[in-house]
Parts: structure tokens; C-alpha cells; sequence
């Protein structure tokens, strides 16, 4: 059983394991485009690099391959995205938090922004 963060903070409690949210909780972009991997370090394998964090990034693309079929045979969704994909997804997430800090919402149910 995880907790992220503790249950005392008024979060969920996750019921698996290590491996389990790992996979969950991350994702790998540009698999299998040796350019990508060379730019970022290897760091486009983010979940091979969490769960072998000192295995040496040259090994990312054969153990993702094997952490590929892992959680096929075992019902896990490995979450792997294009860079284009993985690109515009980041770009979408940092406009979010730039957005003003919604400080109330009215009885409308509509937030307002702050001043």
C-alpha cells in the first residue's frame, strides 16, 4: 500500500506497489529515437530511469522494450508517447500553471480569478 502523500492530508491512498506506481505515476517519450535519447541523457525513458535509477542510460531502450512486454503479460499500462506528443503536452501543462491562482469560488459555482 503507497499513500501520495499520507491519508492524513487528505489524499488518496494507492493500493500497489513500488513497480506499480512507478508505472502509473510516469511516462516515456521519443522511445526508440537514438537523437532524442542523446539530447535529453536518456531521460526520455522516465519510467526505465525510476525503476533502474543506476543502471547507465545506454541500457534504457533494451530494458524498455522488456518493461514493455512486462506490462503487457501483466495487465500494467506502460504509457509511452511521441516526442511531438510529449512536446505539446508539456507546453500545454506549463500554460496551465501560468494561469492566475483561483482564489474563490461563489455560490454560482464559478471561480474568479485574483486581482
Amino acid at each position: 500500500m503507497v499513500q501520495v502523500p499520507p491519508a492524513s492530508q487528505g489524499r488518496a491512498t494507492l493500493p500497489m506497489g513500488f513497480l506499480d506506481l512507478q508505472v502509473a505515476t510516469t511516462a516515456d517519450f521519443g522511445r526508440g529515437n537514438p537523437f532524442v535519447t542523446f539530447l535529453v541523457g536518456g531521460l526520455n525513458y522516465q519510467t526505465v530511469h525510476h525503476l533502474s535509477p543506476k543502471v547507465t542510460h545506454i541500457h534504457y531502450p533494451a530494458l524498455s522494450r522488456e518493461l514493455d512486454a512486462f506490462c503487457k503479460e501483466h495487465g500494467l499500462e506502460y504509457r509511452v508517447q511521441g516526442t511531438w506528443s510529449a512536446i505539446a503536452s508539456h507546453d500545454r501543462h506549463l500554460r496551465k500553471l501560468g494561469r492566475p491562482v483561483l482564489e474563490d469560488v461563489g455560490a454560482s459555482g464559478l471561480a474568479t480569478s485574483a486581482a
